[in-house]
């Protein structure tokens, strides 16, 4: 299991982009919501990411971007109609390597955000999508994530 603060592993997968994404193609540039999901014909998982799609330039607005991992080979992830990048792990390595399968018996999905960094803020699996963070929560994930920025102002609240 990845802990907080920790830095995401580094991974590229082929995208509905054309070109193979992962995690350093946003690094210093952007803050990231990644989701690991089960596939593209999961309807828990077409309701979230159509949440998501519906709130997406308000990611881009924070400087997030959302990376989406799912199970489907490269060519069904090619054609995927939505506005953020959706990852292709057909083999699941990946999604071991974030989830490591920690849902006994069940094959977990999971939410994360980082800053631009790479530093994990936030990290929810679970058996289904639909008890994953929807849009709203994701949005104030993203914009927690903006604030830890150095440049923008105080990253955190002093204590003492």
């Amino acid at each position: 299991m990845l802990t907080l603060r920790q830095m995401i592993p580094s991974f590229r997968l082929p995208s509905n982009r054309g070109v193979p994404l992962g995690t350093r193609d946003y690094r210093h540039e952007r803050n990231l919501i990644l989701l690991v999901l089960h596939d593209l014909e999961c309807d828990e998982c077409r309701a979230l990411l159509a949440g998501i799609a519906a709130r997406y330039a308000e990611f881009a607005a924070l400087d997030a971007e959302v990376l989406v991992i799912v199970g489907n080979p490269p060519d069904d992830v090619a054609g995927a109609p939505y506005p953020f990048p959706v990852l292709s792990d057909a083999d699941g390595a990946v999604r071991r390597q974030l989830l490591e399968e920690q849902i006994s018996g069940e094959e977990p999905v999971g939410a994360f955000a980082t800053d631009r960094f790479g530093k994990l803020f936030l990290q929810t699996v679970a058996s289904g999508a639909g008890e994953l963070p929807a849009a709203d929560e994701l949005l104030e994930w993203a914009e927690y994530a903006d604030m830890q920025c150095p440049e923008c102002g105080v990253p955190e609240w002093p204590e003492g």
